[in-house]
């Protein structure tokens, strides 16, 4: 049977830090192996800086990569005219995946081309001490959020990200250069009224530590009032909204014979047990 082409966009933003480093040869974003079971149909790489948006700053590699510059965090969702796929792939500078992971979930949300679809997961709750909306990232039973640092969307989510949303919700997550994953889970969920999808587990999806200029420092990710930030946000969004769009699921999916003892022969997705331990 012949192997049909999926092509897709993957949408990696990078920090100032490390963007001459992983724009480069050899760089993070350049080094996605090919898969022969989807072919990307280009590489966006956004070059976010604190400021105000530096439009019209782009251009396109003979690789078929599209490099923008851009000066506020909400231009990760930017409906950019060059982006034509349905499939966005959305990945943070610092994730660790294999070309397994990626074309599991990509061939999960073909299933699902509405909800978000991806790997690292969040939660939200009510606090009755503090009478206020809560944000976690332990492993619970439950997720309402799926983070876009490794997950797919539909590029039509750009749109409504840039257009449909207040500017009050941009202007939170401009300020705060965070939030702008959990923005977008807001939006889906209130657009579809379901929850993103989670696939497989994974225990460490990020590096710990991130190089770039000549030395090592650690990923905003560990950083205590990165995580305060959005607990806040969630607050915020939901005020605006007017209610808590987000869902809760209970749901995983995982590929068939995951980690069952039976032969490895008989699985499809045989490095993704060990990336996932």
């Amino acid at each position: 049977m012949a192997t049909q082409c999926c092509p897709l966009t993957i949408n990696c933003p990078l920090m100032p830090s490390l963007s001459m480093r992983s724009a480069s040869p050899g760089g993070r974003c350049n080094r996605i192996p090919e898969h022969p079971l989807f072919s990307a149909g280009g590489i966006k790489l956004s070059w976010i800086f604190s400021g105000g948006l530096l439009r019209g700053k782009y251009k396109i590699s003979d690789s078929g990569i599209l490099s923008s510059m851009y000066f506020t965090i909400s231009s990760r969702f930017f409906p950019h005219p060059l982006i034509q796929t349905d499939a966005v792939l959305s990945l943070d500078e610092d994730v660790l995946l294999t070309t397994e992971e990626v074309d599991f979930a990509f061939r999960v949300w073909q299933s699902f081309p509405e909800r978000i679809v991806g790997y690292p997961a969040r939660s939200h709750f009510w606090d009755d001490s503090r009478s206020c909306w809560g944000y976690t990232s332990k492993w619970t039973n439950d997720y309402s959020i799926v983070l876009t640092g490794a997950a797919f969307y539909h590029r039509y989510y750009h749109f409504l990200y840039t257009h449909f949303l207040s500017h009050l919700l941009h202007k939170i997550v401009d300020q705060s250069q965070n939030c702008e994953d959990i923005l977008l889970n807001f939006l889906v969920s209130h657009v579809t009224r379901l929850p993103p999808i989670k696939v497989t587990q994974r225990k460490q999806y990020k590096e710990t530590m991130l190089a770039g200029g000549g030395r090592s420092y650690p990923s905003p990710w560990n950083d205590p009032d990165h995580f305060v930030q959005r607990q806040t946000c969630i607050n915020a969004f939901a005020k605006i909204f007017g209610y808590m769009p987000l869902v809760r699921s209970n749901t995983r999916l995982d590929p068939v014979l995951f980690k069952d003892p039976v032969s490895n022969l008989r699985k499809k997705y045989r490095r993704m047990e060990i990336a996932g331990s």
